[in-house]
């Protein structure tokens, strides 16, 4: 039963990047910020669902999670990318758009809370794209799960 789940949620959460990556690409390249709002919110939420996904993985279902903390080797490159590095980047990115969206909602120049709605969400999309463990890393997994 927990292989089942586990290989499901590591299906939903390996997937759920691309909506991620699509909507923040999206976020920052379209010019205008009406067209962008769509892409904005999808960003966002599908962040948020892609952090639960990931923190089920991380605290109760990958062997390279929490419990990777007890023989933890800071040298070995593919134990510390997934006891630290993935983990710490994308709660960081979260964290970063979270912050700053709330920041944007805040402020009464329009021009200036897009502004800061971009970056909210191009400074996250790229420690999410540094930190996902792509195929051509030692640490590296398929593009697309099947």
């Amino acid at each position: 039963m927990k292989y089942s789940l586990y290989v499901g949620i590591l299906f939903l959460h390996s997937w759920l990047r691309w909506l991620v990556l699509g909507c923040g690409l999206a976020t920052v390249l379209l010019p205008r910020a009406e067209k962008r709002r769509m892409f904005d919110l999808g960003f966002l939420y599908s962040l948020d669902v892609q952090l639960v996904l990931g923190a089920v993985l991380y605290f109760f279902l990958s062997p390279y999670g929490v419990s990777s903390f007890r023989h933890l080797d800071m040298k070995d490159d593919v134990q510390r990318f997934w006891a630290v590095e993935h983990v710490t980047g994308m709660v960081a990115a979260a964290l970063i758009a979270h912050i700053a969206r709330w920041s944007a909602s805040r402020m009464t120049d329009e021009r200036a809370a897009d502004r800061r709605r971009f970056w909210a969400t191009l400074v996250p999309w790229f420690l999410i794209v540094f930190t996902i463990p792509w195929p051509f890393l030692k640490y590296g997994r398929p593009l697309f799960r099947l």
